[in-house]
This record gives C-alpha cells, sequence and structure tokens, in this order.
C-alpha cells in the first residue's frame, strides 16, 4: 500500500498568478517526515525534512507543527492522498464533515529507488482531443464489462481534459502541453500494475487509424498479435502477474482470443492478442 499523505493546496486571489495553486504535502513515514511541493496537478517534488531540524521530540509532533503553520500562511486542507513512483498526487480523500484532519503516520517505508523500465510505449495522434476521444471510447467500452480494467480520470495541469488512472498508475503524458500534435514517447517501469499493459493494448486496439500506439517490451522488442504466453516476461516485470492472473481480463476486454492451431495431440488451445 502506498504511503498516505495530508495534502494542503494554496489559490492565489490575485495578479497574474490569479486562479493558480500550489499544492503541499506531508506524511509521517517509519521515524521521519517527507513534505512534497509543487503545483497542482504536476509532479510535487519529494523534500525529507531534516531530524536536524525540527524543534519537536518526535516526527508525529512535528508534522503536526509543520501543517499547522502552513494553515497560517493561507493553505487550506484538501485532504488524504498517496503518489505515483513519478510524484502525482493520487486517491484523494477530500475533507468530508467528520473527518480527523491530521498527518498521517505510515509505518513501513516505500521503496524510492528508480525502477528500470518494463516497457516501453508511445502515441501518435493529429492532437490531444483525438487522442482523447479514443480513450473515452475505451473508457465507455470497459464500464459495460466484467471484469473490467480499475479506469479512473484524474487533472494534471496544463492538458485541456484529465488523464487517465488504471490500478493507481497516471498516464500523465508528461512534458506535453495538450496542445498541437501529439508525439508522445513514454516508459513503464517494473513493478507497476500488469493491467497498464492491457490498457495500452486496448488503447491501440480502439486507436484505427486516428491513434497510432505502439508498445515494446525493456529489450525493444515491439509487442504485436503475439500469443500472450509470449508476454509472461513483460507481465511478470510489471506486477508479477501470469497468464491465469490476465486471462480472464483479457478476454473480457476482447485483447485475446482462443483457438486451436493445427492438429495437436493435447489439443492446447493458445491465446492470442487481438
Amino acid at each position: 500500500m502506498s504511503n498516505r499523505f495530508l495534502l494542503l493546496r494554496f489559490t492565489h486571489q490575485t495578479g497574474r498568478l490569479a486562479g493558480r495553486s500550489n499544492d503541499w504535502a506531508i506524511a509521517v513515514i517509519g521515524d521521519a517526515i517527507e513534505i512534497r511541493t509543487g503545483r497542482t496537478g504536476e509532479i510535487l517534488t519529494r523534500r525529507p525534512l531534516l531530524r536536524t531540524n525540527w524543534s519537536m521530540p518526535t516526527a508525529s509532533d512535528e508534522a503536526d507543527k509543520r501543517w499547522k503553520e502552513q494553515m497560517q500562511q493561507s493553505y487550506e486542507i484538501v485532504g488524504h492522498c498517496s503518489f505515483t513512483p513519478e510524484g502525482l498526487a493520487i486517491d484523494i480523500s477530500p475533507v468530508v464533515e467528520g473527518m480527523v484532519v491530521g498527518v498521517p503516520i505510515n509505518t513501513l517505508l516505500e521503496d524510492t529507488e528508480m525502477k528500470p523500465p518494463a516497457l516501453f510505449w508511445s502515441v501518435r495522434a493529429e492532437d490531444w482531443a483525438t487522442a482523447r476521444g479514443i480513450m473515452e471510447e475505451v473508457a465507455a467500452v470497459n464500464e459495460q464489462l466484467a471484469p473490467r480494467l480499475d479506469l479512473r480520470w484524474i487533472e494534471r495541469r496544463g492538458m485541456p481534459t484529465s488523464v487517465p488512472v488504471v490500478d493507481g498508475y497516471v498516464f500523465a503524458f508528461s512534458g506535453y502541453s495538450g496542445s498541437g500534435v501529439l508525439r508522445w514517447d513514454g516508459e513503464v517501469p517494473k513493478g507497476s500494475p500488469a493491467t497498464v499493459l492491457l490498457w495500452i493494448l486496448l488503447f491501440r486496439k480502439h486507436g484505427g487509424q486516428a491513434v497510432t500506439v505502439t508498445a515494446a517490451d525493456a529489450a525493444g522488442n515491439e509487442i504485436t498479435g503475439l500469443r500472450l504466453a509470449d508476454k509472461l516476461g513483460v507481465l511478470r516485470d510489471l506486477g508479477g502477474a501470469d497468464i491465469d492472473t490476465v486471462k480472464p481480463l483479457a478476454l473480457s476486454l476482447g485483447l485475446i482470443s482462443t483457438g486451436l492451431e493445427g492438429v495437436r495431440p493435447n489439443r492446447m488451445k493458445r491465446f492470442t492478442f487481438s
């Protein structure tokens, strides 16, 4: 489970920055304090709070003092959140009546080491509206299925619309402003949800001629219409998934088909990506 943070936000009321906002998040992780800061909807920079800068005896007391100081600087509480490996705030639990506001105490440290890629993927489209239209089509298809992908949306500053989140993995299209031709290349790190690959393949399937989506494994070998069994290396790198884990969802999404090949003594079925 990802570490949880208390998320606060400052919104500029006047001047050239009027309407824009900055986020500030804090958490106690083990016996340490971590703060993240940045513009709302963008990557929040990680900033550990050194113990030499504490004025309180414990991490929880120091963190409590820090968020209350932010409140005195016109920050407002948004709620609790987690962060993607890239640093985007997700799974925000907004403040509701009766909520106990405080800094989450996380007992386990997360592995913060940068992980190598499990797969690479790219998107080419005339513009963001075209690509987003295909994403909405994918979302509509997914909504009618069981089982289905855990597909949600999150706002990203600078983009004209929200971007997709699959099983907590944010497809932020970092570095793209949302205007002009979409030529985007990215990578998915090891340990990411295996369903990320299924979403990319579903996006590719519905893209047709309007949107070109390609995917390749860590060695640069393109993932095309090959057997699902040939994708075991990628699936294991992503989430440790095997065929039995992914197959029901891939079948539901129409990404694989079953069929017999030639005459085989054991009449074993094979699964092929659409």
